[in-house]
């Protein structure tokens, strides 16, 4: 049974996901996931907290370019979409 805390705590994240998954229907593949997190009210150890979750579970792939990061659906991911 999901405690409200919990719940609100999954629905972030589906929402990342889908924000994510909206902006590479666009052609997007490569994408700022700081940006996203701060779109939907999450502060940066959130966001973290989030990218390490959908990462964990295979659904998005971090990138490290210079000092930026971007994130980008995996195959896995799509199939989740």
């Amino acid at each position: 049974m999901l405690t409200p805390t919990l719940a609100a705590v999954v629905e972030r994240r589906f929402t990342f996901f889908q924000r994510l998954g909206a902006l590479d229907r666009r052609g997007m593949h490569l994408v700022d996931p700081w940006l996203i997190g701060a779109g939907i009210g999450l502060s940066d150890e959130e966001t973290e907290g989030v990218l390490a979750s959908l990462a964990g579970v295979g659904w998005i792939a971090r990138q490290r370019r210079g000092g930026e990061e971007r994130v980008a659906l995996t195959v896995r991911g799509l199939t989740r979409l």
